[in-house]
């Protein structure tokens, strides 16, 4: 699960990433979300100069499998302008949850 935020454009863009490693594992947690169930969450709250709207994104299943795209309601919140580029230090191994075809 990750954060994406409005930028300045009105476009969703993540703010955070996930980053995954299979060979040494993976900070992963699997689990079974019912019908008309929810799931308490705790995340990040960021701050910055720059009001907007925030959302979740979790996807029900990781690459190269095919994935459904969860987000969750939309939430006020302030973030930095910079978190919308992404990290120079990202490595092959991270993801936005990208949504597979």
């Amino acid at each position: 699960m990750i954060q994406e935020a409005l930028n300045p454009q009105g476009k969703w863009t993540p703010i955070e990433y996930w980053d995954f490693n299979w060979e040494i594992g993976s900070d992963t947690t699997q689990f079974v979300l019912l019908p008309q169930h929810g799931v308490l969450v705790m995340v990040p709250v960021f701050s910055g100069d720059f009001a907007t709207k925030i959302r979740l994104k979790l996807t029900t299943s990781l690459p190269p499998k095919a994935s459904q795209v969860i987000y969750s309601e939309v939430f006020e919140g302030m973030v930095k302008p910079g978190q919308f580029k992404k990290p120079e230090s990202a490595q092959a191994n991270f993801s936005y949850l990208e949504g597979q075809p």
